[in-house]
């Protein structure tokens, strides 16, 4: 998938490369998806050095919308809005008919863990537990 900076968001390739990947499926307009964020956005901050790339995946209708939440929750992790948000081609394929959600990828490209419920400090937890295991498998 193309990113908002222009990039392509591979997850063959960072299984090739042994990175960890968390996709993060948001909606502007959804409660709980600025807890969300913030919440990616923090072990973006902590993991990035040991590999983990995360990836908020946007299902606004509207890219603007995605946007402007971007910006205004000042979000530094790779962005995307697919081209027809819910349904889009990845939200899917994945399955997504809610958000906030998430997906883990360990480094051998097999999921290591999905649909946490970040809006309760147990939920972040019990990610940001499963995210340290990942990058530290090698």
């Amino acid at each position: 998938i193309k990113t908002l900076d222009g990039k392509t968001f591979d997850l063959a390739a960072l299984r090739k490369q042994g990175k960890p990947a968390l996709l993060c499926f948001l909606a502007a307009g959804v409660p709980d998806s600025e807890t969300a964020a913030k919440a990616f956005q923090a072990l973006h901050d902590k993991h990035q050095r040991d590999g983990l790339v995360v990836l908020g995946v946007w299902l606004d209708e509207k890219p603007a919308r995605a946007r402007d939440a971007i910006q205004a929750w000042k979000l530094g992790f790779a962005q995307a809005t697919p081209p027809g948000g819910w349904d889009s081609d990845l939200a899917l394929r994945y399955r997504m008919e809610n958000a906030p959600l998430c997906m883990l990828i360990g480094r051998d490209g097999k999921i290591a863990g999905m649909n946490y419920l970040l809006i309760h400090e147990s939920g972040q937890q019990r990610l940001s537990a499963a995210v340290q295991q990942a990058v530290a498998a090698r």
